[in-house]
């Protein structure tokens, strides 16, 4: 006759209220963090898909990171070009007006304010950096203080001639050009600007109101020079557009590969809850059934039965 000890009940009753207390702690941890498991060894054979998955959706978030600081850039830089564009077609404007009322006395000060416009424009900053200095932005890409300085010395002379052309990733296939380059893209105004105050400061200058044959003959020389200036700074700004559309284009993509990654990554880490209210529900009860046992088996003896 096999004999069955009080101690191997115990054990067993200890075991089932161990387990069922497991079963309700993970329950319980589950309804709380809303995920199957704690760390990637709960996810068993889909622990590399998890892993996987992440790192995609990391890499996604980074260059939509990318892409949206210099969307910000492109923006800031779309004003200022705009600016450039203005200040260049005002002047040809008021050139072409002073030359056609005969009275060219204004402009010396029209071409000094445009350079005071153009040099803000090409030494915008953002956060502190140079947005069109390239790769030395901590310096200023036009550093000739006034129109005077520009007309004393050659025009590579007015700009900084450090600094390349900044590259940004927004996709791991995609590299664009993050902003064009002062020293190059503002020399064609700032030589037509020099030209003209190398005029008024010289021999046949200053420009008056009853302006001789060689004064009108410059400003018809400047205007005929102003006319690609302005249309090289409006093509400037067209090119940072198309940037600018490629990018935000970017950034929806990577918000919405983002958004893929994360339900493809939830599928396999996050619990259904109503499964999970119904497993919390049934282990709760299992855990009290089981401990109700157990204290009873702990209150029997032999003694019980022999009565």
């Amino acid at each position: 006759m096999t004999r069955i000890a009080s101690s191997m009940i115990n054990a067993s009753a200890l075991a089932d209220l161990a387990r069922a207390q497991r079963d309700l702690f993970d329950t319980q941890r589950q309804t709380a963090s809303q995920k199957v498991a704690d760390d990637l060894k709960g996810y068993g054979q889909n622990a590399r898909s998890v892993v996987s998955l992440e790192r995609m959706r990391a890499q996604s978030e980074a260059y939509k990171s990318a892409a949206s600081e210099l969307s910000t850039r492109l923006d800031l830089q779309d004003t200022h070009l705009s600016r450039a564009s203005d200040v260049v077609g005002s002047l040809r404007e008021k050139l072409t007006s002073a030359l056609a009322m005969n009275d060219l006395s204004s402009v010396a000060s029209e071409i000094s304010t445009a350079y005071s416009d153009i040099k803000s424009g090409f030494n915008a900053t953002l956060n502190g950096k140079y947005l069109f200095g390239g790769t030395a932005s901590d310096s200023a890409p036009i550093v000739a203080g006034t129109i005077s300085d520009l007309a004393a010395n050659p025009v590579a002379d007015a700009v900084n001639a450090d600094g390349e052309t900044v590259k940004v990733r927004i996709s791991e296939n995609r590299l664009v050009e993050a902003a064009p380059l002062a020293r190059t893209e503002a020399q064609e105004i700032l030589s037509v600007l020099r030209d003209l105050q190398i005029f008024e400061e010289g021999a046949n200058g200053p420009f008056t109101e009853n302006p001789t044959q060689v004064q009108k003959t410059a400003i018809q020389d400047a205007l005929a020079a102003l006319k690609p200036a302005h249309e090289g700074l409006i093509d400037l700004q067209a090119r940072n557009g198309q940037v600018l559309n490629q990018t935000d284009d970017m950034i929806e993509r990577h918000t919405q590969e983002g958004d893929l990654l994360s339900s493809l990554t939830a599928d396999i880490t996050d619990v259904d809850m109503a499964e999970v209210a119904v497993k919390l529900n049934q282990a709760q009860l299992q855990f009290q059934a089981t401990a109700s046992v157990f204290r009873t088996i702990q209150s029997l003896s032999l003694v019980d039965f022999l009565r």
